[in-house]
């Protein structure tokens, strides 16, 4: 631990370091406008080996498996959700499995709201915070989105990964994320409350029951912890991180254009 930094700090710290990670992928794309792509793109929803996936019939092969390592308090995560889908909606001949993984930003975060990501920002970037945060907000835009920074608060996001395996086990993975991510960058919502959460659960189309059985018990704890020990074995270390197929882990945050290449380049 850095000193003069809690626990807490480091967990979010982590997550701006994952997002910087991305900066050159950002700028890229915004130095490519011929790559930009806007518009709120909405994936169909669908099942695929429980994974959501998008584009083309499903009488055809799939083709590409992609697994996407996400945390719902990534803002860079909505961002390339959105690309993703435009992505494969641009590859008609091609079908696409999306399996949504989790990845814990800030596993040791408790589950009280504190700061919000803005505040938490500018403690880490200090003079640099503003700029950076309209940069998120400006590329969020462009994607349809409204990157609430100044709402969001984060929390322990353990839950919410456990949720979004149940969704997935009836199909509902790609729905659950939309609506965790909406909730959490869009609303402001806590994530870790666990009203909150049948809420949304309900909304993707899980029944009441299961979702509250799921809150009650440790149910698919050990599929979060399953993801999150592949995802260190792949050499994942921030997100969102895309891996295709058997190849190292890439950066999901790259424009629609790039990810068809990535995609079709199997």
């Amino acid at each position: 631990m850095t000193p003069g930094r809690s626990a807490h700090d480091e967990a979010h710290a982590h997550e701006a370091h994952a997002g910087e990670a991305h900066a050159e992928d950002v700028h890229a794309d915004e130095a490519h406008a011929e790559d930009a792509y806007a518009g709120d793109v909405h994936a169909p929803h669908a099942d695929v080996h429980t994974a959501a996936r998008v584009g083309p019939p499903a009488e055809l092969q799939v083709d590409v498996y992609v697994d996407v390592y996400v945390d719902v308090l990534c803002p860079w995560c909505f961002i390339a959700k959105r690309r993703l889908a435009a992505a494969v909606a641009a590859m008609p001949d091609v079908r696409v499995s999306v399996v949504w993984r989790s990845f814990e930003l800030g596993p040791t975060l408790g589950r009280e709201p504190g700061p919000t990501a803005a505040e938490e920002m500018a403690g880490w970037w200090g003079d640099q915070a503003d700029a950076r945060i309209a940069m998120i907000r400006r590329l969020g835009a462009a994607e349809g989105l409204e990157l609430n920074l100044d709402r969001a608060r984060p929390v322990n996001s353990f839950d919410a990964h456990r949720l979004l395996h149940l969704a997935a086990a009836s199909g509902r993975a790609d729905r659950m994320l939309e609506g965790l991510l909406r909730a959490y960058h869009i609303d402001g919502a806590d994530i870790a409350d666990h009203a909150v959460l049948e809420r949304l659960g309900v909304e993707a189309g899980v029944t009441a029951g299961d979702v509250a059985a799921l809150l009650a018990s440790d149910a698919y704890a050990d599929a979060v912890r399953a993801d999150e020990k592949r995802a260190a074995e792949r050499g994942v270390t921030g997100v969102p991180a895309l891996v295709i197929g058997t190849r190292p882990p890439v950066s999901a945050v790259q424009s629609p254009a790039h990810l068809v290449r990535l995609l079709k380049t199997v």
